[in-house]
Order: C-alpha cells, then sequence, then structure tokens
C-alpha cells in the first residue's frame, strides 16, 4: 500500500492530534523509543505541509510523576518534535489529563464534593483545584516561551485562544475535564462544571466580538470524550457546545479513551464533529493497540476534514485501517468526514408537486462513480447539440446567400454582397443586424428546420446518455406540443434507441406531471412520484422537463362564465425508459440533478435567437404540418 503524501493546499489548516504520551524518562536516554518512532514517523508525513497547530489533549507525563527528570524528558521530546518539523508549528494547544493531575488528600476530598454538588466549586474552590496542575502549566508555559513568545502566559487549565492561519480564524477552546478526575475509573463521574463553563462563554463571546472574517472555525480540546461526563453534565455540555450564542463548537478534539470513537453530535442548525487519538499508550510492547497520533487537513470551503491515522508497531508506524469504513478510505489511507453536518447535503432532490412529496436520494459509492460519467454525458450532449447548430447557421446561410446571386454565384449588386457579410457576421460572429435584415432569417425552411432540430435533441441525447444504462434498457426521448383547439400535448418529436419502439408518444391531456414540471421549475422523475402518473404506458420510469425557453408560456381561459386564466408551457419534453435495473433508475436521478433541463432549453433558445423565431407560432406552424401529414384525427398508440 503507497504511503499518502500529506500536503496543504491552498484552503487546508493542518492540526497535529497527540495524546496520552505518557513519557518518563528512561536511563540512558532522554525517554523510551517509541517516542523517538513517533518523531521520526510524524516528520516523514509532514514532509509537505508547510505550516500546522500542534494539539495535545492531555496524559503528557505518565501518572502525574512531575518529577524534575521527568518534566526534562518531555521538555527534550517537544525540542525533538520541534526541530524534526523545522518551524512548521505555527502554535501550540494543550489541554491537562488526568495523568497530569497531582492529587492529594484535600484535592481529593474536594473533588469527591464537586461530582456530587453540581453548585459546590467557586473562584476558591477552584484555586484548590488548580494547585494540582501547577506543573503542567509551568510545562506549557516554559514551551510556549521557548518557542511561541508572543503568546501570552497560561494562567489556567481552561480558556480560549484565536489563531489566524491559511485565511481562517481559529478558536481553540482549552476544556479541562480532567480537574474532576480522582480515580482509576472516573467513567460517568466526570464534570466540566458551571464554573468553568460559564468563563468559557465569557472568554469565547470576547474573542469573537473582535472578529469579523467569516471564516471561522471554532475547534474544542478535551482530554475526555463527552462520552465520559456525568448523563446530566453529557446533555449541559452538549447545549453548551452546540449553542451559537455559548461556545458553537465545530470539531471536539479528545484523547483518552481506549477504543476508537467517531462521533457526531447535533441539533437542527449545528453540528460537532469529535475526533479521538492517542489510544492505548505509546509504548507498544505495554499496550495491545500500540499508539495512535492523527493529522487533520481542514477546508472550510469544502466543509471537509480529512483524518489520517497512524498506528505504531514494533519497529514503524502505519496507517490504522481498523478505524477505516470502506474500501474508498483504504484506498486513499484516510477517512473524510463533513466539519459542519448540517451544511453538507449527503443526498439528491427528486421534485415533486410540493415541498412534502419532494424525496431525496441519498449519495452511495455507485451513484458517486455514475456522476462524473453522468457529468460527461451532458457535457458531451451540449457541445454535439453546439455543433449541429454551426450546420444548421450554415444551410440558412447557404439559402440567404442563393437568393443574391447569380447562377455564376455572383452577387446581384454591391448591397447584396454587405448584406449577406452582415448576416453572415450575425450568425458566426454574433454581431448586431438590423429589423429589415432579420426578415430574411425567418423563411420557411427555417421553420421547418426547428422541427428537424427538435428531433436532434432527442436523437442526439440518446447518443451521448446510452452508455449510463445497462445494455437491455429501452430509452425513448420525444417532444410535446400544445394545441390549444383541442387542448392535448400532440407528439412533434420522437427517437429511440430501438427500432421496435419507433411508436411516437400518445396524446396526452394536461397531466399532473406536466403541471409539477411547469409550475415548480424543476424536473420531474416519475418513478420516484408513481401517484402522480395519470397516463396509461407500458413505459417504466420518466423524465418529464418543462423547457424554460423564451415564450414558452401561454394563456389560456379555463372556464367562459368566469373568465378564469391559467398558464400552459407550448413545448414539453420527455425522457422514458423500460427493461429498466435499479441502477438505471439512477441514471435518471442524476440527469435531473445536474441539471438536463438547462442543457435542452439553452440548445432550444440558441436556435430561437439565431433564427428570430416566435416560438408559439412556430409550433403551431409544426402543428398543422402534423395534421395535413397524418390526419386531423392523428393519435398515437403508445
Amino acid at each position: 500500500m503507497a504511503d499518502l503524501e500529506i500536503s496543504n493546499t491552498f484552503n487546508d489548516v493542518c492540526v497535529l492530534h497527540l495524546s496520552d504520551l505518557h513519557i518518563i524518562f528512561k536511563s540512558g536516554r532522554k525517554y523510551d523509543s517509541s517516542l523517538e518512532l513517533l518523531i521520526r514517523d510524524i516528520k516523514e508525513q509532514l514532509e509537505r505541509v508547510d505550516e500546522l497547530i500542534l494539539v495535545v489533549s492531555g496524559d503528557i507525563i505518565d501518572k502525574g510523576q512531575y518529577c524534575q527528570k521527568n518534566k526534562e524528558a518531555a521538555l527534550s521530546f517537544f525540542d525533538d518534535l520541534m526541530k524534526a518539523l523545522g518551524g512548521k508549528i505555527k502554535d501550540l494547544i494543550m489541554v491537562p489529563g488526568n495523568h497530569d493531575k497531582i492529587r492529594d488528600s484535600v484535592n481529593d476530598l474536594i473533588t469527591l464534593k464537586s461530582q456530587d454538588d453540581e453548585d459546590f466549586l467557586k473562584e476558591k474552590e477552584w484555586g484548590y483545584q488548580l494547585n494540582a496542575f501547577s506543573d503542567f502549566i509551568e510545562l506549557y508555559n516554559m514551551l510556549l516561551r521557548k518557542y511561541f513568545p508572543k503568546n501570552d502566559a497560561i494562567e489556567n487549565t481552561f480558556g480560549v485562544h484565536h489563531v489566524v492561519l491559511g485565511g481562517y480564524n481559529l478558536i481553540f477552546v482549552r476544556l479541562d475535564t480532567a480537574w474532576c478526575s480522582c480515580s482509576n475509573d472516573d467513567s460517568f463521574k466526570l464534570r466540566l462544571g458551571k464554573f468553568q463553563a460559564e468563563k468559557l462563554v465569557e472568554e469565547y463571546q470576547a474573542c469573537l466580538a473582535n472578529i469579523k472574517d467569516s471564516k471561522l472555525l471554532t475547534i474544542g480540546i478535551s482530554h475526555f470524550p463527552i462520552g465520559f461526563l456525568n448523563p446530566k453534565e453529557e446533555a449541559e455540555c452538549n447545549k453548551l457546545f452546540l449553542s451559537r450564542d455559548k461556545l458553537n463548537l465545530d470539531i471536539l478534539l479528545c484523547g483518552h479513551v481506549h477504543d476508537v470513537s467517531l462521533a457526531h453530535y447535533f441539533n437542527h442548525e449545528h453540528s460537532l464533529l469529535t475526533l479521538v487519538t492517542g489510544i492505548g499508550g505509546i509504548n507498544p510492547n505495554n499496550s495491545k493497540e500500540g499508539h495512535r497520533y492523527s493529522i487533520y487537513l481542514l477546508n472550510l470551503i469544502n466543509n471537509s476534514c480529512d483524518i489520517i491515522m497512524r498506528k505504531s508497531g514494533k519497529t514503524c508506524f502505519n496507517f490504522d485501517y481498523s478505524i477505516y469504513t470502506g474500501q474508498e478510505s483504504i484506498k486513499d489511507n484516510k477517512i473524510v468526514y463533513p466539519i459542519k453536518v448540517t451544511e453538507s447535503h449527503p443526498f439528491i432532490k427528486l421534485f415533486a408537486p410540493n415541498p412534502i412529496q419532494t424525496k431525496s436520494k441519498f449519495l452511495d459509492s455507485n451513484l458517486l462513480k455514475l456522476i462524473p460519467l453522468t457529468s460527461r454525458a451532458i457535457d458531451d450532449f451540449i457541445q454535439s447539440i453546439a455543433l449541429a447548430m454551426i450546420m444548421y447557421k450554415a444551410r440558412a446561410y447557404d439559402d440567404i446567400r442563393a437568393e443574391m446571386v447569380d447562377e455564376n454565384g455572383d452577387y446581384y449588386n454591391e448591397e447584396s454582397a454587405e448584406l449577406a457579410s452582415r448576416i453572415y457576421e450575425y450568425l458566426f460572429l454574433e454581431n448586431g443586424i438590423s429589423k429589415s435584415e432579420e426578415e430574411y432569417l425567418i423563411y420557411e425552411d427555417v421553420i421547418v428546420n426547428f422541427s428537424g432540430f427538435l428531433m436532434d435533441i432527442c436523437g442526439t441525447l440518446i447518443r451521448c446518455i446510452k452508455m449510463l444504462f445497462h445494455d437491455d434498457v429501452i430509452i425513448r426521448t420525444h417532444f410535446r406540443i400544445y394545441d390549444e383547439k383541442r387542448d392535448s400535448y400532440i407528439a412533434l418529436a420522437c427517437q429511440t434507441n430501438e427500432k421496435k419502439e419507433s411508436t411516437s408518444p400518445k396524446n396526452i391531456q394536461w397531466t399532473r406531471i406536466m403541471q409539477a414540471a411547469f409550475h415548480s421549475g424543476e424536473v420531474i422523475q416519475l418513478s420516484a412520484n408513481p401517484k402522480l402518473n395519470d397516463v396509461e404506458t407500458t413505459w417504466e420510469d420518466f423524465l418529464t422537463i418543462v423547457p424554460k425557453c423564451l415564450g414558452n408560456s401561454l394563456e389560456r381561459m379555463t372556464d367562459g362564465t368566469t373568465r378564469e386564466h391559467e398558464q400552459r408551457p407550448c413545448l414539453t419534453f420527455g425522457l422514458s425508459i423500460k427493461k429498466a435495473q435499479p441502477e438505471d433508475i439512477n441514471v435518471l436521478s442524476l440527469l435531473s440533478f445536474l441539471k438536463l433541463d438547462v442543457a435542452i432549453t439553452k440548445a432550444i433558445d440558441e436556435y430561437l435567437v439565431a433564427f428570430k423565431i416566435d416560438l408559439r407560432k412556430s409550433l403551431n406552424d409544426m402543428l398543422n404540418n402534423v395534421y395535413e401529414q397524418r390526419g386531423n384525427n392523428y393519435e398515437t398508440s403508445e
């Protein structure tokens, strides 16, 4: 498996997340050899990254043993990490873990009392708790003074820190969830506490008031995941973290736990992505699971968080495939999550007459693979119709010019030559022409050719999309035009990919699905809304489109006594399939999602504009031709 080349793009912010290092002095060396392995792997993975934020979510020194040798070992580790990354680390954010707390009997009594009584902890009591983390605070400040001297000294185990990086405003909210720990297993007993919560909200809102740029990401850092808090506190923290007028966290980075947990917390307007690393301790000989560290690439524009997790072995780190959820994750060596779930839309809409009936198709791997193929097919259709349009213009120009030259091909006079030149420039160079010159563009062959152009649209679309369907699928495309006298839609142009299915669509009334397409302005997929169908047919699945081309609307009187009027389209388009498999229905959904209707509308408008055609009048002329050729009682059977 090839390694992943991790690098910042223009819009990426890189976060290196370490946790549960449990550093202790090793005789004969500065710290455990597994930490040397960790630094070497981090250097290799971040070789192509220009800048990053280092986050350490607690348990820096093992078992609270902040003796001089262990502190020196910790300082040596961070010194070596900073040197390995060569100035790429632009800031350091740390919170304490339960192993960073030095316990005594007084502290344990205050902690136990605080676990039982949420109103017990005030400024004075917090001061006692803070004493237990004095060595952690000292170590953090030593690193800040040495590597980030512009930063203010840290006076507390929690707080709010603003960083500008990669064009983003990053607000890091340092959460102390370890203060309430006083035993080896504090699961479901821990609290953030009212005192800390109120202080954090005050600091966060003050920080927010000084930031005017909308490119803002708020990242919480906690040693314990939310699930380790007592149930009541967990519910309060969810409100605190998700509320826009409180902390408004987008991401929560945690450590401590011994199984991988990637979870979303969200309400109807906001979401919180929880990311956990540092699982199992740093020494693989003492941990069956080994140690994990994580790299996150955050991109607000794409609303994406790339998660790259590395897991230690005895001699090297590897990508941690145990957390990956599918073949795409394994192939890419990373997981991708949306940063803001409520702003991501992992589905496509299948429109119906009203919002309640509108359905959604969620994106899966098969649909994602089909999207670029469908998009390319629509692009091919657009390009093919553009080439056909050039041919129609060339044919029209030849017809117009033929009226201005003699049998030898010479213009009758200079005026004729100038007129032909101006019409050429109009058709092919998009120069303007006068009203009198427009008359030359409006002649019988152009109207006849419009019918052929619609037929070309039908045939070209089938040719471009048929490879998206299974081989057995039969595809039919057609236009219908409105006959005001008969209050009916008459089949005008029809093409299929199967000669045996050459029968034109039947003439139909003003159906519910046509009404839905016209009034919503969207493509309506009948297979997603079967109750809309009020026409008997052997075709199984449909797309109905009302092109939004110039003049494609008329007003008709619905009641001669009340003089009520309604709007109707003059021209509709349909795509039908049969012998389809479930995957073929996906193609219809994507043709709708990728705006096939826009491509068809644009093609028709280009013809109408180029030849100064009145759509309604031209369609009536075509309708008369249909009845002349096939009889006034013309009706199709299918």
